[in-house]
């Protein structure tokens, strides 16, 4: 009897391990999908940066978006107002409150978005004049660094929300004093300015690869907390 037992449990276990093994031999046939690696970070800042000689629509297209949250709060302390930000959304958006020095009392909210490769249409325009209307505030502004849709400039004409796209900004920071401008450079163009920050971590990104043979590698921005974290931005 004990015997047959164990004969039985040795036909199991010989069976398990047939089974494993086919399984990995299986498993190594199959096409293998694209492998990830951390890829080097393309150089910012400094003299050998030639995008941080000078404002251009270039260096704003680089921008993280949280240092270009820093360029506009610093902007808008140029036209005297005190600017208070509040945490961004998942893609991003941040939301700048401007007071008045005098009364402390909340005088403008502003939107911005480093956001060039699409256009910011009328739904956030008009996300922006509800939110002034919860605030009790009638001033309002949205600065990205790409541009409106038509819809979007439509949208504002009934509303007191100044838009101002990438272009517009940099005419506006060129009629600054020059000290002023080379403060907002300065603060643009600290290091890894290009290098993301995840919106959900509030993390810096780290640049990664995908490599398939045959095909040349793709670069992409992934979050450092992979895989509790899968945001992912693209890269060049």
């Amino acid at each position: 009897m004990a015997g047959a037992i164990l004969l039985f449990l040795s036909g199991l276990l010989l069976g398990a391990m047939g089974g494993a093994l086919g399984y990995h031999l299986w498993q190594a046939r199959q096409p293998k999908g694209p492998e990830v690696k951390d890829a080097p970070l393309p150089p910012t800042g400094g003299t050998s940066d030639p995008f941080a000689q000078h404002w251009s629509q270039k260096l704003l297209e680089l921008l993280d978006w949280r240092v270009f949250r820093d360029v506009v709060a610093a902007y808008i302390r140029q036209l005297g107002f005190e600017v208070k930000a509040r945490a961004p959304d998942a893609n991003g958006v941040i939301e700048l409150e401007g007071f008045d020095p005098a009364t402390g009392k909340p005088a403008m909210l502003v939107r911005c978005q480093a956001w060039d490769r699409e256009l910011v249409d009328d739904r956030a325009v008009l996300d922006l004049h509800a939110a002034m209307a919860a605030a009790g505030v009638t001033q309002g502004a949205y600065l990205t660094t790409g541009r409106f849709t038509p819809a979007a400039v439509t949208a504002v004409a009934a509303h007191n929300i100044d838009l101002v796209s990438g272009s517009e900004l940099l005419e506006r920071v060129g009629q600054l004093p020059l000290a002023a401008q080379n403060h907002l450079l300065n603060l643009a163009t600290e290091e890894h300015y290009a290098m993301p920050t995840c919106p959900i971590c509030n993390v810096k990104m780290v640049r990664r690869m995908t490599v398939t043979a045959g095909r040349p590698g793709v670069y992409f921005w992934g979050c450092r907390n992979f895989p509790r974290c899968e945001r992912t931005f693209p890269a060049v």
